[in-house]
């Protein structure tokens, strides 16, 4: 059995009584006060593994030794068996800590039933599976991360099912790096959400479930419902801004896995300035997979919302799904629905926006202020086609 860094829940409090706790490079020290929070940017994040973002990923952030230190620098190292675990209305203050954790199930900072988690400059490695560095759980909670160094399956060895985040409730991220070796960089259960800012953040993209021998969750960030029980059904939202998001380039799932993936969900996704890096050729993928929901009705329904953005890739809505799409500052190079059996796909482009066709496209509406550049395809709008020659007004 796994055991996390550090678990903060609400679960079975003896009472109404709260807890504030913090964690830095001197130890733990509990306060009965505090407000949990810091205006402050937390300094300068630590400096990421080597290796190019979108590429290899360079080498794994060095293992630790036996006694769970990684080495130098000012912070408290911590080790799966050093779990710190708070019960009541309860928020844990961490700052200049490096978390290690070897087994599967051990995520690195884990919220549940509403428990609330800032960290500051933290470290986070782990090598198991099931092991996200930044997770929330059962009855949501929050984690709220700055300027901070995140890795899962740094070993290479172990790590599905353990993105950079797994969100069942509220999870921000400002001013951070890190690398997921094996999965995804970010998943989304349910009515929960991610909000990313100024990072820079990487992943193989790999999946965890498989039909028959393939994986239907890879994905550069997966949103869906498992309807474990884990996140009540609703919205997904996941927003970047000013940040990096990449596919590592030597990952087996390179050529296959979509950046944004969707199923058996809403959910409603928000970029702003972010940049993305991928090689499967395909930008948003909203379908129903065999492995959550009832078959036929477990489609995705998407909210995407593109501002200030460059974006390539094509965006498959399959028949039990749909997609509204608004490009605002955009420009947009790729296909949509390349066959004509798709799901209901609305697409508004915004003056000053454009999209540039590289083949056939479907879509069920369209409100067109700004350009479309055909490319020498065809547009079909409700089953009407358009052209250069014969163009949608």
């Amino acid at each position: 059995k796994g055991s996390n860094g550090i678990f903060v829940t609400n679960a079975e409090s003896s009472g109404s009584s709260s807890s504030n706790v913090a964690l830095d490079g001197n130890g733990l020290a509990e306060s009965s006060s505090g407000s949990g929070s810091d205006s402050s940017n937390g300094g300068t994040p630590p400096s990421m593994p080597s290796g190019d973002t979108g590429s290899d990923g360079g080498t794994p952030p060095e293992m630790p030794d036996s006694n769970g230190a990684s080495g130098g620098g000012e912070s408290t190292s911590m080790t799966a068996s050093n779990q710190d675990s708070v019960e009541g209305t309860t928020e844990a203050n961490i700052e200049n800590v490096e978390i290690t954790t070897y087994s599967d199930k051990s995520r690195g900072l884990d919220a549940t039933y509403n428990g609330i988690i800032n960290a500051k400059n933290v470290v986070i490695n782990t090598n198991g599976q099931s092991c996200a560095a930044l997770a929330t759980d059962r009855g949501e909670g929050e984690v709220h991360v700055t300027n901070s160094e995140l890795n899962t399956g740094v070993s290479k060895q172990s790590g599905r099912g353990s993105p950079i985040i797994y969100s069942t409730g509220n999870i921000t991220v400002a001013n951070s790096v890190g690398t997921a070796y094996v999965s995804q960089i970010a998943c989304i259960e349910g009515k929960n959400s991610i909000e990313l800012s100024n990072c820079d953040l990487s992943a193989a993209a790999g999946g965890n479930r498989q039909d028959n021998g393939e994986y239907v969750d890879l994905g550069g960030v997966f949103i869906y419902q498992s309807m474990s029980g884990d996140a009540d059904v609703g919205t997904s939202t996941f927003t970047a801004k000013d940040s990096v998001l990449s596919i590592l380039s030597d990952s087996d799932c390179y050529e296959s896995a979509p950046m944004f993936h969707v199923t058996n969900t809403k959910a409603i996704i928000n970029l702003e300035k972010t940049e993305l890096n991928f090689g499967s050729g395909t930008l948003l993928d909203v379908s129903g997979q065999s492995q959550w929901g009832t078959v036929g009705s477990n489609g995705g329904e998407l909210t995407f919302n593109a501002k200030d953005e460059t974006l390539d890739g094509n965006v498959i809505v399959d028949s039990i799904s749909s997609l509204n799409m608004t490009l605002s500052s955009t420009s947009y190079v790729g296909t949509i629905n390349p066959s004509d059996d798709f799901g209901q796909t609305d697409v508004i482009i915004e003056s000053g926006s454009d999209w540039t066709l590289d083949g056939d496209s479907h879509v069920s509406s369209l409100e067109n202020n700004g350009e479309i550049n055909y490319n020498g395809h065809t547009l079909y709008v409700n089953g009407v086609a358009y052209t250069e020659s014969n163009p949608y007004n």
